[in-house]
């Protein structure tokens, strides 16, 4: 019995901040593109990325052929706690409007994304959480 129906394409949303997290989503990110019956793929690039003292390196993503879905400008300036808590902030105000538009079904994240993991748990979209929680320079 032939199956009438096609199997549905995994909607996938990489969102990555900066260029160390880029490095560990990009094997993900090619093998993904590398399967696009079974796939879609959607860039998000947020966080130091877009800023020009970090070499805006947003273009590096390009530059290895993906599409750019959506840039979101987080980043609140500032070197203290209080920043990083805007810039936070920031991203739970901008995110909800781009995943609405997605509608991914996961997230694909890395390391320290408390606004992304945020926001997708409460948007019911699933996360692909990779190297996040590890315990460094504690030992008992």
């Amino acid at each position: 019995m032939e199956e009438s129906k096609a199997m549905r394409k995994l909607r996938v949303c990489v969102a990555t901040c900066n260029r160390a997290d880029y490095s560990k989503l990009a094997p993900i990110m090619f093998g993904i593109k590398a399967n696009p019956d079974e796939f879609e793929l959607e860039v998000v690039v947020l966080g130091s990325h877009l800023i020009d003292d970090y070499g805006n390196t947003f273009r590096m993503i390009e530059q290895d052929d993906f599409d750019i879905g959506s840039k979101l400008h987080t980043i609140v300036r500032g070197e203290d706690e209080a920043a990083m808590v805007e810039s936070v902030g920031l991203a739970l105000v901008k995110l909800p409007d781009v995943l609405h538009r997605l509608r991914p079904d996961v997230l694909v994240v890395h390391g320290d994304a408390l606004a992304l993991a945020t926001a997708a748990a409460l948007m019911n979209i699933r996360i692909l959480h990779l190297e996040g929680g590890e315990v460094r320079g504690w030992r008992k």
